[in-house]
C-alpha cells in the first residue's frame, strides 16, 4: 500500500478496534499490523512496556484532550462574537467584535419612556397637541382593546418618514382631515443644501476656531431664517457630540471643537438663535455599545429624565435598526423612510400589546407640540415649497437669502481662519494652488487689492511641479482638506500637497501656506493684506507628524450593520483630543486654544476665586425643568480679575479666551 509520497493503511489495535486514515510520512517504517502496531514502537522504546511508561503514556493523551478542551472553548460562540485576527484589541485580546451579542447588558435599561408633561414654556403648545390629538382618539378611536386602523395609521403617518416631490432631506406626509399639512426636514453642516438661493455659511469648525458665542447665534439666526423661508420644518443641525474621536472621519467639520465645553456653549447659541430646541437626533454611533436611537438609558433617561426634554426624538438618516426596541427605548420619529421596522409594522406591534398604545400617543404628542411652539401652524411657509426636487429645470424662486447677513458671513469667514505662524506680504506675489482654488476669489479679491497698492501677481494653479520665480517677496501656496459626508480621509496626510509646499518653499524664502478646512473662502484676501486682523483660536490639538493618535480609523471596513471594532477603541473613554496628549505626556506641534494676531499684547495680575453665591454640591438636587435640574450648572463657581498692561488697546482678545475656558461670569 506504499506510496511515493505517503502510505495509508487501517491499522487494527490488538483490542479489534479499528483506527481508520492514518497518514505516515515518506520513509517511515510501516506498521506491523499482527501486533496492532505497537511491535516497532516498543522494539524502539522498550520502557513503555513498563507500568511506568504506560503511566506516562495516559498522562500525555490526557494533556492532550485538556488542550483541545481549552480550544474549543476559545472559539466563537454561536452569534459569531468575535473572529481571530492577529494584531488586533486590547492587550492580548486579538479579536475584532463582530456581532452584537458581545454588547448586550452594558447599557443598562431604562423603561417606560416618559410621557411628555408640557412644562415651562411649552405649556401651550402641549395643551394644543393634546386637544389635537385627543380630538382625533374620540373620534376614530374603537371601542374595543386596541386602536382602530384608520386612528393607528394616522398616528403612524406622524412618526414615519417618507419620499415626496421635494429635494427634502425627510419629509412628513400631511394630514388635511386635521389641518397638519406636513413637514420638512432637511440637512444644515452649514447651510441648506439643495436648493439655490441660499447662503453658503462658515462651519462648525469655523464658528469653534472663532470661540465667539455672540457670532455664533447671529449665524444661526440667519441660517434659521433661509431654512423658514425655503419652508423648512427642521433644521437637522448642528452637530451637538465633540468631533474628533475617529481623526480621519470626512464630517470632523460639522462639529464645533474636540472639547465638550466649548461645543456645547456654541451648540447652545446656535440653537437658541434657530428655535427653542424641538427636537434632538439620535445618532448613528453607539453610546455604551448601544445604537443611539435604541438606547433607552440615554433616551428615556438621561435625555428625556433627567434633563426634562419635551420635544421629539428624530432618527439620523436609517439609523433604526429595530422596531419596538426602538420605539420603547423613545425614538418618536423615523427617517428617511422606515417601513422596514415601523409603518404598519408599528401598528401591528400596538395591536399585538409589543408597544403600548401611550407610547405611539406620546410620539404623536411630542411631534405636534414641537410644531405648535415653534409658531409653524400660523404664518409658516408650506413645507418644501423653496425645495425643488430638480433645479436645473424651470421653477419658481423663493430667494431666502437676507442682505443684512453679508456681514455676519463675513466675519465667520475671518474668525475662521487660525495663524499659527506670521510673515509679511510685500509688493509681489507667486500663487500655487493645489486643489480647492477659487479662481473668482483671486480675481476679485487678489486684483483688486494689487491695483491699489501696485502688487505683482503671477499664478500658476494647474502645474503640481511649478517653475517658482526666486524675486518675489512672497508666495503662496494655498491647499485644501478633504471632507466629504460618505467617505472618510483617505489618510492623515496629503503627499501631493505636501510636495507642492516643500518645493515651493526650497525655491523661496517667503512661503505663507493656506489651508482651507472645509470652509468658505471669503476672507483670504482681506487677512493676507492686512484688512482684518487675526483673532481665532485652534479648537483642537495638532500633532507632529512623529505622533501616532490611538487610532485613526476602525480597524476593519464597516459593514451594514456590525461594525468590526477593536476593544482597543472601546477603552478610550474620554481622552479624545488635548486629553489624550495631556494623558501621555505627549507635546503637540499647536495646541487647542493656540492663534496668532497682527496686534502685540500681553496682560497679568490674573487671579480667579469662588464665587460667594456659588452651588459646589457635589450632585445637583433641584427639581427638574427643561435643560435639567436647576442647579445643574457647575460652571458657575468662580469669578477671574486681570489687568491689562498699560497701552494695550486689544482687551477683548486676551480676556475673551481666558473667560470662555473658566467661567460665566466674569468681573473686567
Amino acid at each position: 500500500m506504499a506510496s511515493a509520497e505517503n502510505q495509508k493503511v487501517n491499522a487494527v489495535a490488538s483490542t479489534g478496534e479499528h483506527v481508520s486514515d492514518i497518514y505516515l510520512s515518506r520513509g517511515s517504517p510501516p506498521l506491523d499490523t499482527k501486533s496492532g502496531g505497537v511491535s516497532w514502537i516498543t522494539r524502539h522504546f522498550p520502557f513503555l512496556k513498563t507500568k511506568r511508561g504506560i503511566a506516562i503514556i495516559v498522562a500525555v493523551i490526557l494533556v492532550i484532550i485538556g488542550a483541545g478542551i481549552a480550544g474549543l472553548a476559545t472559539l466563537p460562540r454561536k452569534g459569531n462574537k468575535g473572529t481571530a485576527e492577529a494584531g488586533g484589541g486590547a492587550g492580548n485580546s486579538g479579536y475584532s467584535i463582530t456581532s452584537d451579542e458581545h454588547f448586550y447588558g452594558q447599557s443598562p435599561p431604562v423603561y417606560p419612556s416618559p410621557n411628555m408633561t408640557g412644562t415651562g414654556a411649552w405649556a401651550s403648545s402641549y395643551k394644543k397637541a393634546k386637544e389635537q390629538v385627543g380630538r382625533t382618539t374620540l373620534d376614530e378611536k374603537l371601542v374595543s382593546d386596541y386602536i382602530s386602523d384608520i386612528f393607528a395609521t394616522t398616528q403612524v403617518h406622524l412618526t414615519t418618514g417618507l419620499q415626496s416631490n421635494t429635494s427634502c432631506s425627510g419629509f412628513i406626509r400631511p394630514i388635511s382631515r386635521i389641518g397638519f399639512p406636513g413637514m420638512c426636514l432637511s440637512d444644515a453642516g452649514n447651510g441648506l443644501r439643495n436648493t439655490d438661493f441660499v447662503s453658503s455659511w462658515s462651519s462648525g469648525l469655523h464658528v469653534g476656531a472663532s470661540w465667539n458665542k455672540s457670532l455664533a447665534y447671529q449665524r444661526g439666526t440667519g441660517m434659521g431664517s433661509e431654512f423658514n423661508n425655503k419652508g423648512v420644518n427642521v433644521l437637522l443641525g448642528p452637530v451637538v457630540g465633540p468631533m474628533g474621536r475617529v481623526v480621519l472621519s470626512g464630517r470632523n467639520w460639522e462639529g464645533f471643537s474636540s472639547d465638550p465645553y466649548l461645543a456645547g456653549a456654541l451648540v447652545y447659541k446656535t440653537v437658541e438663535a434657530t428655535q427653542n430646541v424641538g427636537n434632538i437626533m439620535c445618532s448613528y454611533n453607539r453610546l455604551n455599545n448601544s445604537y443611539g436611537c435604541a438606547n433607552s438609558k440615554f433616551l428615556n433617561g438621561l435625555l428625556k429624565t433627567e434633563l426634562g426634554f419635551e420635544g421629539f426624538v428624530v432618527s439620523d438618516w436609517s439609523a433604526q435598526h429595530a422596531g419596538v426596541a426602538t420605539a420603547l427605548a423613545g425614538l418618536d420619529m423615523t427617517m428617511p423612510e422606515r417601513d422596514e421596522f415601523w409603518g404598519s409594522k408599528l401598528v401591528d406591534a400596538v395591536k399585538n400589546g409589543s408597544v403600548p398604545e401611550s407610547r405611539v400617543y406620546d410620539m404623536v404628542t411630542r411631534i405636534m407640540a414641537s410644531w405648535y411652539k415653534m409658531g409653524q401652524d400660523t404664518h409658516f411657509p408650506t413645507p418644501g415649497i423653496g425645495m425643488v426636487s430638480d433645479i436645473t429645470k424651470p421653477h419658481m424662486i423663493v430667494d431666502a437669502r437676507n442682505s443684512t447677513f453679508r456681514s455676519t458671513l463675513f466675519d465667520g469667514a475671518v474668525e475662521g481662519h487660525v495663524l499659527v505662524k506670521n510673515t509679511p506680504i510685500a509688493s509681489s506675489a507667486w500663487v500655487f494652488g493645489a486643489e480647492s482654488f477659487n479662481y473668482d476669489e483671486f480675481t476679485s479679491g487678489f486684483f483688486g487689492s494689487a491695483a491699489v497698492d501696485g502688487t505683482a501677481l503671477f499664478w500658476d494653479f494647474h502645474n503640481g511641479n511649478p517653475a517658482v520665480n526666486p524675486a518675489p517677496d512672497a508666495c503662496l501656496v494655498i491647499g485644501n482638506t478633504y471632507a466629504a459626508e460618505g467617505a472618510d480621509r483617505p489618510g492623515a496626510r496629503n503627499d501631493y500637497t505636501d510636495r507642492l509646499i516643500k518645493h515651493v518653499a526650497d525655491q523661496c524664502n517667503n512661503t505663507i501656506v493656506v489651508f482651507y478646512n472645509a470652509g468658505i473662502r471669503l476672507a483670504l484676501v482681506s487677512l493676507l493684506y492686512g484688512d482684518s486682523n487675526p483673532s481665532s483660536k485652534l479648537s483642537l490639538h495638532h500633532c507632529t507628524q512623529r505622533v501616532r493618535l490611538c487610532r485613526f480609523r476602525t480597524r476593519s471596513p464597516w459593514r451594514r450593520h456590525v461594525p468590526q471594532i477593536s476593544p482597543e477603541q472601546l477603552l478610550r473613554g474620554r481622552l479624545l483630543d488635548y486629553r489624550h496628549f495631556d494623558a501621555k505626556n505627549i507635546t503637540p506641534r499647536f495646541e487647542s486654544g493656540f492663534g496668532l494676531s497682527y496686534t502685540t499684547f500681553s496682560y497679568g495680575n490674573l487671579s480667579v476665586k469662588r464665587a460667594g453665591d456659588a452651588n459646589t454640591n457635589e450632585l445637583p438636587t433641584g427639581e427638574v425643568r427643561e435643560g435639567g435640574q436647576g442647579d445643574l450648572s457647575v460652571w458657575d463657581t468662580v469669578r477671574q480679575r486681570w489687568r491689562l498692561k498699560k497701552g494695550g488697546d486689544t482687551c477683548h482678545i486676551c480676556c475673551y479666551l481666558c473667560a470662555y475656558h473658566f467661567v460665566r461670569h466674569s468681573d473686567i
